[in-house]
C-alpha cells in the first residue's frame, strides 16, 4: 500500500512509479530555472531572493523511492530530467529568458551571451540537487540556501 501525504500543494507517494517521478521532474525544473535565473541577475534584491531561493525549494526538496525496486533513483535518472533533456532548449534560448526577466523586473538590464555563466550556475545547481535527491529524502531550506549563495559566489554576473 502506497502511503500519500499532502505538503503545501503538491501530493507525495513514499513510492513513486518510474513515469510519475519522471513527470514530477519535469513540472518542477522550468519554475526551478526560472527562479535561479531570477536569484543570479537579480542578487541584490535581497528580500526577493530569500523569496525565491524559498520557492526553489518549495518546487522540488523531496524524493520517494521506485516502486517496484523500493530504491531512491540515481543521481543520472534525475538530472537527465531535471537537465539534459531540455538544456539545449535553456542554452538555445536564454537570451530570449533574459529578455522575459528585463521586462518584468524593471531598474536593471542584463545582456545575454550563449556562455554565461547563468547557465553553468543553473547546470550546477541542478547536478547538485540531483545528487542530493539520489542520496536524501528530503532537504531543508537552509542546505538550498547555502548552496545558492555558494554558487552565486562562484559564478558573478559576467562571464
Amino acid at each position: 500500500m502506497n502511503v500519500v501525504w499532502k505538503y503545501g500543494n503538491f501530493l507525495r507517494e513514499f513510492s513513486q512509479r518510474r513515469s510519475s517521478m519522471i513527470d514530477d521532474l519535469k513540472s518542477a525544473r522550468r519554475q526551478i530555472i526560472k527562479h535561479l535565473m531570477k536569484i543570479f541577475y537579480y542578487r541584490s534584491f535581497s528580500g526577493s531572493k530569500k523569496h525565491w531561493i524559498g520557492e526553489i525549494h518549495d518546487f522540488l526538496h523531496e524524493s520517494g523511492t521506485l516502486k517496484g525496486s523500493n530504491k531512491k533513483p540515481k543521481k543520472s535518472f534525475i538530472f537527465e530530467y531535471l537537465w539534459e533533456e531540455k538544456k539545449e532548449v535553456f542554452e538555445n534560448n536564454h537570451d530570449k529568458f533574459v529578455r522575459e526577466l528585463n521586462r518584468n523586473y524593471s531598474g536593471e538590464f542584463y545582456e545575454a551571451t550563449p556562455d554565461c555563466n547563468c547557465v553553468k550556475f543553473c547546470r550546477d545547481y541542478m547536478e547538485w540537487l540531483s545528487e542530493r535527491l539520489s542520496v536524501e529524502d528530503f532537504l531543508e531550506y537552509e542546505e538550498v540556501e547555502r548552496k545558492i549563495e555558494e554558487l552565486l559566489k562562484n559564478y558573478p554576473l559576467s562571464s
